[in-house]
């Protein structure tokens, strides 16, 4: 894991821990999420946000899991005093789900008069959180992760919208990271105070990985697990079989259990296949993600509106992709060309062989220099401007 970069010299670096004390007491932010290996761009999140307080003199207080503080003091040794660990009492019998979500709100700090940023959250136990701490005179400000799509907001049903809407009702500021999901919140929880919804650049796209890349000899396509609801393997499975000349090597990481033997054992007997369905710590992921040619981004329509952690690799790593015709990448080759190459899974069958017979080096570099546009526009710099002018207001 790498820090992210820490800018000054802005107009914000008078403001110290003094100033923010004396309108709010403290800042807190809560990653309720992160626990295990599994969840390592929620980590990253976690450390943008202390590098982004720390930016600006402030001191913030983390509150994460013993494994989320483990992992950010091996390499931000200086944030120690910054974190806070929840108790986990339930951990040795509970897995992270709702009802040990629930337990960390329970025991969690309670802070009154304070900024409260939660960055990755589940709603039922967000919600308790915020009912139990109703009168400390807290404002809350919530960082979307994953929880919109389409899918989602129709498969949960009124349930779901209505606890959103409650939740948005008492945040004073919603960051989300694309205008389609600020449409979805709109169109399906229609919030109280739609000014409170407001699009931010995601820090996940800066470019703080500084290794340099080094050339391979292999054209490689990598594939990304775990096999879910929203991230099928089948269009890359199409891929592969399609490319009967073998013009590239295919390599899946992490596919999870979810792989049929049958189809493994079919993959397996592919010279220019290899299945990797072992550990990987992060540096060695970003590793692969720098040796691939491209990624292929399976995401469906299930997944619509997500904001996927391998895209945010691609655009820090330079590494083009191959992608379904969903939001947010179409919004994303909207605003900066063609980042990769997109097609519509479902109705173009032929769409493998059309990849395969038209695929050039001289398109691949012009994805690569409108990524290069890309990240300049997610420079650590620009996003501090972008959030402070929500959040530096409410320090007075």
């Amino acid at each position: 894991m790498n820090n992210f970069p820490v800018k000054t010299g802005t107009a914000c670096e008078d403001m110290d821990i003094t100033a923010a004390k004396r309108h709010r007491s403290q800042i807190v932010v809560f990653g309720l999420l992160t626990d295990d290996d599994k969840s390592m761009h929620l980590l990253l999140d976690e450390v943008f946000w202390l590098q982004y307080f720390k930016s600006n003199k402030i001191r913030a207080t983390l509150v994460t899991s013993e494994f989320s503080r483990h992992k950010i003091l091996r390499d931000c040794p200086d944030l120690a005093s910054s974190i806070k660990m929840f108790p986990d009492y339930l951990k040795q019998f509970l897995s992270l789900n709702r009802l040990s979500l629930i337990e960390r709100v329970f025991t969690a700090p309670r802070p009154r008069n304070s900024l409260v940023l939660v960055q990755g959250f589940e709603e039922v136990s967000l919600l308790i959180f915020l009912m139990i701490n109703m009168f400390r005179n807290n404002k809350y400000i919530l960082v979307l992760t994953n929880n919109i799509s389409q899918d989602r907001l129709i498969r949960g049903g009124v349930a779901l919208r209505l606890l959103l809407r409650l939740i948005f009702k008492r945040c004073h500021f919603v960051f989300c990271h694309s205008e389609f999901e600020r449409e979805l919140i709109y169109k399906y929880i229609k919030p109280r105070n739609i000014n409170s919804i407001v699009k931010i650049k995601y820090h996940l796209m800066i470019a703080h990985y500084t290794k340099p890349k080094t050339s391979f000899n292999k054209r490689i396509i990598s594939f990304y697990g775990p096999l879910k609801l929203g991230k099928p393997i089948d269009d890359f499975v199409k891929l592969i079989r399609a490319d009967t000349q073998k013009k590239f090597f295919y390599k899946i990481y992490n596919s999870g259990k979810n792989l049929e033997k049958g189809l493994i054992d079919d993959l397996r007997s592919r010279s220019n296949v290899q299945i990797i369905d072992k550990f990987m710590e992060y540096e060695t992921y970003l590793q692969t993600v720098q040796e691939s040619s491209y990624i292929f981004l399976p995401h469906d329509l299930a997944f619509e509106g997500k904001l996927s952690g391998n895209l945010c690799d691609c655009i820090t790593n330079l590494v083009p992709f191959i992608s379904n015709k969903i939001h947010p990448i179409i919004e994303f080759t909207q605003q900066y060309g063609d980042l990769g190459y997109m097609y519509d899974f479902q109705k173009d069958h032929d769409w493998p062989n059309y990849f395969l017979q038209y695929e050039a080096e001289e398109t691949r570099e012009i994805f690569v220099s409108n990524l290069i546009r890309m990240r300049e526009e997610y420079s650590f710099s620009k996003i501090k401007t972008e959030i402070d002018g929500y959040l530096l207001p409410l320090f007075g």
